[in-house]
Formats: C-alpha cells, structure tokens, sequence
C-alpha cells in the first residue's frame, strides 16, 4: 500500500475503532469475570467449568488483540485473529437467536443489557465484515511490523 493512500487511513481507522471496542469489552469482562461467567453458560453451548475458563482467558486475549491492532504491529496475524474473533462472536449470538435463548449479549454490559435480537446481529455482521476488510486490506504485507 502506498503511504498516503485512502486505504491505508481506511485501515488504521478501522484498527482503532474495533481496537478500541475490543480493550473497551475486556476492561468491563475482566472487571466481573463472574457474572460474564453466568452470561457464558447461558448460551448453553459449554458446561460451567469450561465457562468460568472462558471468562476469564477470553477477555485477556480480547486486550491483547485490541492493543496489537491499535499498534499496528503483526496486522496479518491480528487482523486474522480480529476477523475470526468477530465472526465467532457473530456466531454465537445467532445460533443463541436461531435456538431462542433469552440471554444477554455480554459484550459491553453484564449487567441489565436486554437479550439479544436482530440488531446484536447486525451490530456484530458489520464489525465482523469490517474486521475481515482489514485482513484483506493486510493480506499482502510482505513484513509483520
């Protein structure tokens, strides 16, 4: 990418948007691993053990993500692990809806967030759509810097 170019401020405001989005979600999960523990296993997809481990290791790597892509450093691997984080968040919340579960989000509240619905669903189609236009956006960078 030439510097200078629409793509590469494209880019970098886009890193920093869902950088930022991503350190903002883990403060707020790392601040209550518990109730972002019940929050977990109301999606009923892993047992409460399993739970408690995901609220407390996937707010960290939520941090770390969002610091790397802010700092623009390894964008390839970051971008690619941004895009697969939002697009499992995707998932989660539209198997959660196809299957009719009355849970919270867990996102950027843990408390008294109404459940999820069809706006959740847009909210993390855009954010996983933008997180994959920085990884294509990157998937030419010869050096990870």
């Amino acid at each position: 990418m030439r510097v200078g170019s629409w793509r590469v401020y494209m880019e970098m405001l886009i890193r920093w948007l869902l950088g930022g989005l991503l350190i903002y979600a883990a403060v707020i999960k790392l601040s209550n691993c518990f109730q972002f523990a019940i929050i977990i296993s109301q999606y009923d997809i892993i047992g409460p053990k399993l739970s408690r481990w995901t609220a407390t290791f996937l707010p960290m790597g939520e941090l770390l993500t969002g610091i790397f892509l802010i700092s623009g450093q390894w964008r390839r691997l970051i971008s690619f692990l941004t895009a697969l984080l939002f697009s499992l968040f995707l998932i989660m919340v539209l198997q959660a809806l196809v299957r009719g579960l009355n849970v919270s989000c867990g996102c950027y509240h843990l408390e008294g967030q109404g459940s999820i619905g069809i706006l959740k669903v847009l909210e993390n189609t855009i954010l996983a759509a933008f997180a994959w236009l920085i990884y294509y956006l990157n998937r030419n960078c010869m050096k990870d810097s």
